[in-house]
């Protein structure tokens, strides 16, 4: 998982021990911290909680020069979308977590906010809200 996320993210561990990892990818002391955990066994993704979580480039082709250079790493797509507010590339790591890496489309968050409380999205929304 650690090595997974520092390619994903182009990243780096701030800290790494045998048991945990905090990785960061900005002049943040960490993004997302993986450990061990004892008593915890291989990841079910038929259960409820957590649906993605989602990273956002500030352009088109930002987003896809991420998504070639995860290529090159054998990191693949396993959904693509246009959702409306955001044009979304999806990856599965290690564990069956979904990411998704996204640009948004709307000049401002308060656009974004109106069009998803509208009608158009009522007609896109994902299957599992």
């Amino acid at each position: 998982m650690v090595s997974y996320y520092i390619v994903f993210l182009g990243a780096h561990a701030a800290y790494e021990n045998e048991n945990s990892a905090f990785i960061t990818y900005d002049e943040e002391h960490h993004r997302i911290p993986i450990a061990a955990v004892p008593g915890t066994g291989e990841n079910i993704r038929t259960s409820s909680g957590l649906e993605h979580i989602a990273f956002t480039f500030p352009t088109l082709g930002d987003l896809l020069e991420s998504y070639k250079e995860r290529k090159e790493y054998g990191i693949y797509l396993i959904w693509g979308v246009d959702y409306g507010p955001t044009v979304s590339i999806h990856y599965m790591d290690p564990d069956g977590n979904i990411l998704e890496s996204q640009v948004d489309c709307f000049a401002t968050s308060e656009e974004a906010n109106e069009w998803m409380e509208g009608e158009e999205f009522m007609e896109k929304e994902p299957s599992w809200r």
